[in-house]
């Protein structure tokens, strides 16, 4: 039993390869759909029709059992997918203004305030425990 075992030991390492390939590509063909359909009209019409394209790819390979084929389809969507990411970042900061000159300065004790303003109402108390 264990030298059928040590027979199969590379075929099995094969497998396992190809499940985890298809188990990263099949995680990121669902959170690029999802993110495609929740963003809707807000993305750039040929990014999100290549990054469909690469979606249909990396379907269509799937079924197969190379490995390394997964992989590179892979790696190509989530090229893709970082392109939309960065498109959406940028939005988003058009979107707050440009943020870039809101960074935190520190105060007077060295801490950061992050955009606190002085007149925050706060209200210093002295305590006793009560033992």
């Amino acid at each position: 039993m264990v030298k059928d075992a040590e027979s199969h030991a590379e075929d099995d390492r094969k497998k396992q390869q190809v499940i985890e390939a298809r188990n990263q590509a099949d995680n990121l063909i669902y959170t690029t759909e999802k993110t495609l359909r929740d963003v809707g009209a807000g993305v750039d019409a040929v990014l999100k029709g290549d990054i469909e394209n690469r979606v249909q790819e990396l379907k269509k390979v799937m079924d197969s059992d190379d490995a390394e084929t997964i992989k590179r389809a892979t790696e190509a969507l989530a090229t893709a997918s970082h392109k939309l990411a960065e498109q959406l970042y940028a939005q988003k900061t058009q979107a707050q203004g440009g943020g870039a000159g809101q960074q935190a300065q520190p105060d007077a004790g060295g801490q950061e305030s992050k955009g606190r303003k002085d007149d925050d109402d706060v209200v210093d108390a002295d305590y006793t425990e009560v033992k």
